[in-house]
């Protein structure tokens, strides 16, 4: 019997517009991107490295000349947002939770959005987070404990369940913080590739060691999933995004 798909949940980090050296220029990565995002249609889209809010207005404009409306959350900065289809979803509130860290001047911060599906009435709760780059795997760990600790917060403050949780995070991992992720109510939703989503960049053939970076895409126990992917998308970042399509 065919599942019934509520949403479809991306994750991606698009590698910072401001990098430069070896990079595509960010107005060839941006349009690849979109055009990417714009043929898989998510309806709920969590954004890293991203840029500043004119990066993601062009994004978000640009995806609508290809075919596929969407709005941005109110609250997101410092390059991690959250993009919704406004056709099935209006939002009701969002924020940031600071994290601590910071790298090239980026301090790390956690964006939500309390998402509710327009005919439905059934609500998600979305969070996109990225756990700092440099220093001692302690402190990432530190980071995913506090991290888990704030998203049960916000949502027993909204009266909402860890069923309503969704998670979109590259959290860097090189040793402690799957387990501990693994140890909370959210559970991987693309368990294909649970640890390293790097590849080869501009076509050099690069091996990247096991837990060397780490982005997942988690929801509360109890969600099933119809479908998941992981395209390569080495033409614009060396992160492959993350998708499921979310069981109804």
């Amino acid at each position: 019997m065919p599942v019934t798909v509520w949403f479809r949940f991306i994750g991606w980090n698009m590698k910072s517009p401001t990098l430069v050296g070896k990079w595509p220029k960010w107005s060839i990565r941006r349009r690849r991107a979109s055009k990417r995002l714009a043929a898989l249609k998510p309806d709920v889209f969590c954004g890293i490295e991203m840029g500043s809010r004119d990066h993601v207005k062009w994004l978000r404009d640009d995806m609508r000349k290809r075919g596929w409306l969407m709005s941005v959350a109110t609250g997101g900065r410092n390059w991690r947002y959250i993009l919704f289809n406004p056709v099935q979803f209006r939002q009701l509130r969002g924020g940031q939770v600071r994290l601590g860290g910071a790298y090239q001047g980026d301090v790390k911060e956690m964006t939500w959005a309390q998402l509710v599906d327009r005919e439905s009435g059934r609500m998600a709760l979305i969070f996109c987070s990225h756990l700092e780059v440099d220093g001692p795997d302690s402190y990432r760990r530190k980071q995913a404990r506090f991290m888990l600790s704030e998203i049960e917060r916000i949502k027993n403050e909204l009266k909402m369940s860890w069923e309503d949780c969704y998670l979109y995070a590259d959290v860097n991992d090189r040793g402690g913080v799957q387990a501990i992720l693994n140890g909370s109510r959210l559970k991987n939703l693309v368990a294909s590739v649970p640890y390293d989503t790097m590849n080869r960049w501009s076509g050099v053939r690069r091996r990247v060691g096991r837990n060397k970076s780490m982005d997942v895409l988690m929801a509360g126990d109890g969600e099933k999933v119809a479908k998941t992917f992981s395209p390569d998308c080495s033409d614009s970042s060396d992160h492959n995004l993350v998708g499921a399509d979310v069981a109804g």
